[in-house]
């Protein structure tokens, strides 16, 4: 009869065998650190090989609670950033959370000190003068928290944002005085109808001290507020993407703005019956119980690309 240790170790050499070309297909990130605020700031980097020419920059952000190690093997960002030779950088917040604006985190961490706008200013700066990053091609991305520091980000620095792609995060409420951006910026952004934390009618949820949220725009005025700054119509049109996954709990549908000058898209993609997680992401029974389906018809990282690749600044 074969032994217990016997099978555990045929378990283990199937298992390499499976995983082995996987691993060496994949590198590992480069991390490094930039000094800003009197802080020492980190941040993962996949570097495109070789060339001169300057390259896409994607800034990936990640959730609250969480850091640029988890965010990065959870998207599909990394493939398609070797495969579409961009510079993909993922920093980390301080203590897990983004200075996104609002006043009350869910998490009940305070990170209002921290100048996050100033950061990913100079990291930008940085991977311009360092990293053969394209000045006129900065995208920024990122899911919750990190997708509500990239809107936050866009309505700041607009001269330095070309396009952005937040996912399962709305805008703060008051755009107009929150906002000041100078210049239009690309958004195509992505919603879960039913997200439990980022609801998508933008209503307070009560935080983890007990406190409320403040309220936030509804995702349809997110895009709607960027399709007016943008100078694009004021009707989206509508479009069901297929169903490509039947099991997933989940649809996509997808309204376009029409007319958007300077190549100022504003596009609205809600995931129906999606809740609080990334399209096409790693995701496993525990979160579904807790923040909903994920949607399996669209993957965020390859939709926020596509947008991406098609913007010039």
């Amino acid at each position: 009869m074969t032994s217990l240790a016997a099978l555990r170790r045929l378990a283990a050499a199937f298992a390499t065998v499976l995983i082995a070309p996987c691993v060496l297909a994949q590198s590992a990130p480069l991390r490094e650190t930039l000094q800003h605020g009197g802080l020492a700031r980190t941040y993962l980097m996949q570097v495109p090989r070789g060339g001169s020419a300057t390259v896409p920059l994607v800034i990936l952000l990640h959730g609250g609670t969480q850091d640029a190690e988890r965010i990065w093997p959870r998207t599909r960002w990394p493939e398609v950033a070797r495969r579409e030779g961009v510079l993909l950088v993922a920093p980390d917040a301080v203590d897990g959370n983004w200075n996104d604006g609002r006043r009350v985190y869910l998490s009940g961490g305070d990170p209002t000190a921290i100048d996050d706008v100033g950061f990913l200013s100079e990291l930008v700066g940085s991977l311009v003068a360092r990293h053969r990053a394209d000045p006129g091609r900065v995208f920024v991305t990122g899911a919750s928290n990190g997708g509500a520091m990239a809107w936050r980000f866009a309505c700041e620095r607009s001269e330095i944002v070309t396009a952005i792609a937040p996912v399962i995060a709305t805008m703060l409420s008051d755009p107009d005085r929150r906002c000041p951006a100078s210049r239009p910026v690309a958004v195509l952004a992505i919603f879960g109808t039913a997200d439990p934390l980022m609801p998508f009618d933008g209503s307070p949820v009560r935080t983890r001290t007990g406190q409320m949220s403040e309220p936030r725009l509804s995702a349809a005025a997110s895009v709607q507020w960027w399709a007016q700054r943008n100078g694009c119509g004021t009707t989206p049109v509508a479009e069901d993407l297929p169903d490509r996954v039947t099991t997933d709990g989940s649809t996509v549908r997808r309204f376009v703005y029409p007319g958007c000058p300077f190549n100022a898209d504003a596009i609205r993609i809600d995931v129906l019956g999606g809740g609080h997680t990334w399209p096409g992401g790693r995701t496993g029974w525990l979160q579904k119980q807790v923040l909903g389906p994920t949607n399996r018809d669209i993957d965020a990282a390859e939709t926020a690309w596509n947008f991406f690749r098609e913007r010039r600044r």
